[in-house]
C-alpha cells in the first residue's frame, strides 16, 4: 500500500488548502485557551513551530506535540460543524478512497479487532460494540462480519448526515455526541454482557482528550476493552518532516500523543493498558513523497541509494520499534 491509494495527492492538497482558508475565516476572532500537556499535564512545554498562524508545542517530559494555545470547545465545535474541509473530506476524500481504505485497511482492522477482543474476553459473550466517529459506517459493516452475529455494532455518529447513511446501510446508530450517550444506548433487547468500544484516528481531533476518554470510560463495564488508532508524534515521517509534516495540521490535527505518553494518558483516565503498537506502512513513502522538506543528510542520502528492499526493511524496524506514526492502542477499563 502507498499513500496515493488513500491520499490522492490533488484531493489530500485541496483539502489541506480548505482546512488552511477555514481557520483563516473561523478562528480569527475565536476564544483561545492555554493548557498543560494533554498526556502528562507538564506545564513547562516548549515552543515547536508555527502553521497556519497557530502554535505548536512540545513536552520534554513525554514528547507530546500539541495546539497550544488552542480553540476553546465551543468555537472548536462550530468549526467541526462548518468548517467546509470536514465535507470536503467525507463527501469526495473518503468516498472516493473507500474502495481500497476498506480493502486495505478496513478489513485488515475488522479482523484485527476481534482477534485483539478474543485475547480479552471470551468473543462470544460480546454484547456489543460502538465504534466512535463511525462516518459512512464502513468499518461498522466489516466488524458485523468479524465479529459473531450474537454482537451488536452500533455506528456512534453524532453528524446526521453520515448518521443516515450508516441507517440505510442496515447499521444501528447512536446519533449523539459522546458526552451525551449512556450504556442504555447499548443494552437494548435483552443484551447483557461486555461491550466494547473502538475509536479510529479521532483523539487527535478532539479538543478535550482526557475527557474524552473519561466519557468512552463511562459506557464501559470494568474489564471491557478498547481499541483506538491515533497518529504517533514521534513517527518516522512526523519528526523527519516536522512542521512541514501533513499530518500537523491544525486546527483539526491538535494532538499527537506517543507510544510513551499515550500510555499516561490512558491510565489517567482509568483504563488498563494492553499493549500500545505502531504498525504503520506508509512511513517511508510520506517521506520520500515530500523529500524536498527533509533537510537531514542521512536521510537524503539514505533516499538516493536505497532500493526498494531497503525502503520496506527500514517501514519494518519503524514498525518493531515503535516509531511509526501510525499507533495502536489496546486497552480496558479499570477495576473499580
Amino acid at each position: 500500500m502507498k499513500e496515493a491509494d488513500i491520499r490522492p495527492r490533488d484531493l489530500f492538497e485541496e483539502y489541506l488548502r480548505q482546512a488552511e482558508e477555514d481557520v483563516r475565516l473561523n478562528f480569527k476572532r475565536g476564544t483561545y485557551q492555554f493548557i498543560a500537556c494533554p498526556a502528562c499535564q507538564a506545564e513547562a512545554c516548549v515552543f515547536a513551530f508555527r502553521k497556519s498562524g497557530l502554535t505548536y508545542e512540545h513536552c520534554p517530559e513525554c514528547l507530546t506535540i500539541f495546539l497550544n494555545p488552542r480553540p476553546d470547545a465551543a468555537t472548536f465545535d462550530a468549526y467541526c460543524q462548518k468548517g467546509s474541509f470536514v465535507d470536503f473530506w467525507s463527501s469526495r476524500m473518503y468516498k472516493q478512497t473507500e474502495p481500497a481504505r476498506r480493502e486495505s485497511i478496513i478489513g485488515p482492522r475488522a479482523r484485527m479487532v476481534a482477534d485483539k477482543i478474543g485475547r480479552l474476553i471470551p468473543l462470544r459473550s460480546l454484547s456489543w460494540l460502538g465504534d466512535i466517529g463511525a462516518v459512512y459506517g464502513t468499518f461498522c459493516e466489516e466488524a458485523a462480519k468479524a465479529l459473531p452475529t450474537s454482537t451488536a455494532v452500533f455506528a456512534i455518529e453524532p453528524a446526521a448526515k453520515f448518521a443516515a447513511v450508516c441507517r440505510s446501510k442496515g447499521i444501528r446508530v447512536v446519533e449523539k455526541y459522546l458526552k451525551a450517550i449512556t450504556p442504555d444506548d447499548f443494552q437494548g433487547n435483552g443484551r447483557k454482557g461486555p461491550g466494547a468500544l473502538t475509536c479510529f484516528d479521532v483523539l487527535e481531533h478532539v479538543q478535550d482528550p482526557a475527557g474524552f476518554l473519561k466519557e468512552s470510560a463511562s459506557l464501559l463495564s470494568p474489564g471491557d476493552p478498547v481499541v483506538f488508532t491515533m497518529p504517533s508524534g514521534t513517527g518516522f515521517d512526523v519528526l523527519a518532516l516536522w512542521e512541514h509534516s501533513a499530518n500537523l495540521a491544525p486546527p483539526h490535527h491538535i494532538n499527537f500523543f506517543n507510544p510513551r505518553s499515550i500510555a499516561i494518558l490512558f491510565e489517567r483516565c482509568g483504563f488498563d493498558l494492553v499493549e500500545v503498537t505502531t504498525p504503520g506502512k506508509l512511513d517511508v513513502d510520506i517521506v520520500q513523497n515530500n523529500l524536498k522538506h527533509v533537510t537531514d543528510r542521512f536521510l537524503r542520502a539514505f533516499f538516493k541509494l536505497s532500493d526498494e528492499a531497503a525502503k520496506e526493511e527500514l517501514q519494518a524496524l519503524l514498525r518493531r520499534i515503535g516509531l511509526s506514526s501510525h499507533m495502536l492502542v489496546v486497552a480496558r477499563k479499570r477495576a473499580a
